[in-house]
């Protein structure tokens, strides 16, 4: 065998071994994914008292001045509630679209 022979036998023995490692990782990864199922998400309007932590601004969230006071997409924090109180009562245009998890049923 020459070098260059070597060589690229063993890189192939490499390549196979480190795609057989990926492929575990994904068949492990896809089982994990089969555990978990998402909860689906319902689009609500609400007014700004009834915002909770973890929803997402579905449009744009703005001042009745028109100003933007967060993008859609924004995902609500607990110091972005306590930030949204400094605000007068009705500066905020009202009702907020906001994507949420929906509830998971109890089972009675």
């Amino acid at each position: 065998m020459t070098h260059q022979v070597r060589y690229e036998t063993a890189r192939r023995s490499r390549l196979c071994q480190s795609q057989m490692t990926v492929s575990k990782r994904i068949e492990h990864f896809g089982v994990a994914l089969r555990w978990t199922e998402p909860r689906p998400v319902e689009l609500l309007e609400l007014p700004v008292h009834a915002l909770r932590s973890g929803m997402v601004v579905a449009e744009d969230m703005r001042l009745h001045t028109g100003a933007l006071l967060v993008a859609r997409g924004y995902e609500i924090t607990e110091s972005f509630l306590a930030r949204l109180g400094n605000f007068k009562t009705g500066a905020v245009r009202e009702p907020v679209r906001v994507q949420a998890r929906a509830s998971k049923k109890e089972k009675s």
